[in-house]
């Protein structure tokens, strides 16, 4: 199997001859790697600016990105607060800050 992805993720089963569209959608959807189970092909994880989404059944059903607290992030910056916020741009999502600790002082 060859597989690819991007905007519509593929696979070949016969060296890329022909292909098979796997999951995307013309200007929706933007898969940049995927994961394959080395001990089960049909488990696959496809990673995309939402977060990831998985298949156990080789594609024929996947999983909602909405199931996982993941963002693809960028230009992050600190405020000059304390505690500080951590604060960064989503790829395709807005923005989003959270504190860089609790209110309670954390004992180790």
């Amino acid at each position: 199997m060859v597989y690819t992805a991007g905007i519509v993720t593929m696979k070949s089963s016969d060296g890329g001859k022909t292909w098979l569209s796997l999951r995307g959608a013309p200007g929706g959807d933007d898969y940049q790697n995927l994961w394959i189970n080395p001990n089960d092909p049909r488990i696959i994880a496809l990673v995309g600016d939402q977060g990831a989404t998985i298949t156990v059944n080789g594609g024929q059903t996947w999983s909602s990105w909405y199931n996982q607290p993941t963002a693809q992030l960028f230009h992050v910056s600190v405020t000059p607060t304390f505690p500080y916020r951590v604060c960064a741009g989503q790829q395709e999502s807005g923005s989003v800050c959270i504190a860089s600790r609790g209110k309670r002082r954390q004992c180790h």
